[in-house]
Order: C-alpha cells, then structure tokens, then sequence
C-alpha cells in the first residue's frame, strides 16, 4: 500500500484531545468468509479510515474542537512526526 498510514498514532492523538476515535470495522471485510473472495478495497478501507465522533447531540464547540485537533493531527502526520 502507497500511503501507510498509523491509526493507532492517529487515533491516541484524539485520546490526548479526550476525543474517541475509532477505526469503524473490526477487520477487512473479507476476513469475516474466511477467504472466500478478496475485497481489496475494505482492506485499504481498513488500514486508512477512522471513524470520528458523529451523533445528534454534538454540539458546535465540539466539532470546532474536533476539526481542530483533525487539523493539528494532519499536518503532524504530514510532516512525519
């Protein structure tokens, strides 16, 4: 894969924040018929997506907080920090 991406560095960056993050499948599509057929995109799905914070009841002081913390975690990663 290009782009390796490290989620778990990503998603404890969120936790520093008091942001729950989460990667949104346990694991590649393909691995729950056990060889069956290879969903290639659910594994790129997989290794690069999180889940952020998305209910109702968010507030806009939280999904100002939560852009800004997306917007710092970006650029850090970018720089490969």
């Amino acid at each position: 894969m290009k782009n390796k991406v490290d989620l778990d560095k990503i998603i404890c960056k969120f936790k520093e924040h008091n942001i729950e993050v989460a990667k949104p499948v346990f694991l590649p599509l393909d691995k729950y018929y056990y060889g069956r057929f290879v969903c290639q995109n659910s594994k790129n799905f997989y290794y690069t997506t999180i889940s952020l914070p998305l209910y109702p009841e968010l507030t806009e002081t939280e999904v100002k907080k939560i852009l800004n913390v997306l917007k710092k975690v970006l650029c850090t990663n970018n720089t490969g920090d």
